[in-house]
């Protein structure tokens, strides 16, 4: 679990965050910069599956005076839908979710490398591929790097058509039941809350019924109510249905790349009751 400190409830946070250690195009290095510059106070990287690089990316932040809480993305499923659930607390040195991390990334990996073995075959070339690929060391490691290279050569138009060729080629992101991922990260200790529940698209699009479904049978911990893609409508539904029950609540930008959406200073407060589980106090308001 988090060592125990005390904030401000105005203070700065993000919890989730995404580097090249996953789909993300930030070096841990520049986001944890930019998250020092910029002010923020506590901060969550949650690389898909990843928890061997934890300890890591803490200490680049406690070299710069950030505290980066121990947190992974885990890439679940229900009813068919990806269902991914954010983890925080947990042992990353846990065999048990040692193993539920290497489930999915090895045939994940596999499965990438063999697409892109396939499209060589059938004549696709690559020749920008170790420019657009430097910050992963050249190298195609997920499909969205290899969605990335199918654009930038002209391919495929957009990131639909290329998705629609990868799932051809089976080149999928691996996922396990959303039980297994709470169950696991429970026994490790931690605690698990449903990542961007109101997103839709290719994400499970949560409502009240699905809510309490879900919570019978994979007793999560809470939501992340607070989400760029989220409506005030949406953000009031989870904030509500989170009191109700008794859940934490989580606040993230789901950053991947400065390019794109940058992280966002939500505040301590908006996530207070997962804090205090984590060991944080509060100053007084």
């Amino acid at each position: 679990m988090t060592v125990a400190s005390t904030i401000s409830p105005d203070a700065p946070i993000d919890f989730q965050l995404h580097t090249i250690h996953s789909d993300g195009w930030w070096h841990p290095e520049e986001l944890i910069d930019y998250l020092v510059q910029e002010g923020f106070a506590i901060a969550a990287i949650t690389d898909h599956d990843r928890v061997d690089t934890i300890e890591q990316v803490q200490y680049l932040g406690a070299q710069r005076n950030l505290h980066i809480l121990t947190a992974a993305e885990f890439s679940g499923e229900w009813k068919g839908i990806s269902t991914d659930v954010l983890c925080f607390g947990f042992d990353p040195h846990n065999p048990a979710l040692r193993e539920l991390s290497d489930s999915l990334l090895r045939p994940l990996y596999m499965r990438t490398r063999q697409a892109y073995m396939t499209l060589l075959e059938r004549g696709y070339r690559f020749p920008r591929e170790q420019e657009l690929l430097a910050k992963r060391g050249g190298e195609v490691r997920l499909p969205t790097d290899l969605g990335l290279l199918l654009i930038k050569h002209g391919y495929v138009a957009d990131k639909a058509e290329g998705r629609r060729l990868l799932d051809e080629l089976n080149c999928v992101w691996s996922t396990v039941p959303v039980e297994q991922v709470i169950e696991t990260v429970h026994q490790s200790g931690g605690v698990c809350l449903l990542a961007h529940p109101g997103r839709g698209g290719a994400s499970f699009y949560f409502t009240e019924e699905a809510l309490d479904e879900l919570r019978a049978i994979a007793p999560f911990d809470g939501l992340e109510a607070f989400y760029p893609a989220h409506s005030p409508e949406d953000t009031a539904f989870f904030l509500r249905y989170a009191e109700k029950h008794q859940l934490l609540v989580s606040a993230g930008s789901d950053s991947h790349s400065p390019a794109a959406q940058m992280p966002i200073k939500y505040q301590a407060r908006q996530a207070r009751a997962l804090l205090e589980r984590l060991g944080f106090t509060f100053n007084a308001e």
